[in-house]
């Protein structure tokens, strides 16, 4: 699968986002995942350098069905 990025802005102040892992992102997460294949949601404060890990999807099927659950573009 070819690397998107998905977001969507949320009303206070936070970005909810589904993409790969880069070494950026690592960089700016609390926790370093064991395994970093596959697309991660993650929420990142606007006003803040670092993001929080919320779910990891391996499948492709689960990253489209999460980008569509989470209403992101």
């Amino acid at each position: 699968m070819s690397e998107f990025y998905f977001s969507r802005s949320l009303d206070d102040g936070r970005d909810l986002c589904l993409a790969p892992l880069s070494e950026r992102l690592i960089g700016l997460s609390e926790e370093i995942p064991a395994d970093i294949r596959g697309y991660f949601l993650f929420e990142r404060a606007r006003d803040s350098q670092s993001i929080r890990l919320l779910a990891h999807a391996i499948s492709e099927d689960a990253i489209w069905d999460m980008k569509e659950l989470f209403g992101l573009s």
